[in-house]
């Protein structure tokens, strides 16, 4: 428990006024290297998302790698390996900080509500189900069973896991708010 203490009180030291402007640009930012790279890699339009918050039984992940083709499994891998793995880290800490922030404004800093900031780590649903992906498409057309049904339950997973996030968000903005968004003593 002590080294979540610590992890959160990071998170916190870094979540002054003026800091959290760089969250902000970071999403602005991360979202317009994003349309350049569907400009220089566009998706095909027909291709089906595994990303999608929808349960897929492994016969139909294997149906839809297929539907990809050689080129769109290269460009989804990369995409996966790449962008999506950059976002879910770059979230994390944005979710972690703009938490902390909140939160200093909405509860004294003894409150244990401090490391709600912590929630922000379910982001790294978003990472293990890249890592999942990557080795089902590496490994096409070889079938891993086992995989595609984690790869299946960590997706639903992460797309729960993202309710709390918004919960605690929207408390700690109204609490904040309530509170003139002065810091807690």
């Amino acid at each position: 428990m002590r080294i979540c203490s610590k992890i959160s009180d990071y998170f916190s030291a870094r979540a002054k006024t003026k800091a959290i402007i760089w969250p902000i640009l970071s999403i602005v930012i991360l979202f317009l290297v994003y349309a350049i790279l569907t400009i220089y890699f566009p998706q095909s339009t027909s291709a089906i998302s595994l990303d999608d918050p929808i349960f897929y039984t492994p016969e139909q992940i294997y149906n839809i790698l297929e539907s990809w083709g050689e080129n769109q499994r290269t460009i989804e891998l990369w995409f996966h390996l790449t962008w999506d793995f950059i976002l879910p880290i770059s979230m994390l800490f944005i979710f972690a900080i703009v938490i902390s922030w909140l939160y200093q404004r909405a509860f004294n800093p003894e409150s244990k509500y401090q490391n709600l900031n912590l929630i922000a780590f379910v982001i790294i649903l978003d990472l293990l189900e890249n890592i999942f992906l990557a080795i089902l498409i590496i490994n096409y057309p070889y079938q891993l069973i086992i995989i595609a049904w984690i790869k299946s339950i960590i997706t639903i997973t992460k797309y729960i896991a993202i309710i709390p996030i918004v919960l605690i968000i929207l408390i700690g903005l109204i609490i904040a708010g309530k509170n003139k968004f002065k810091i807690q003593n």
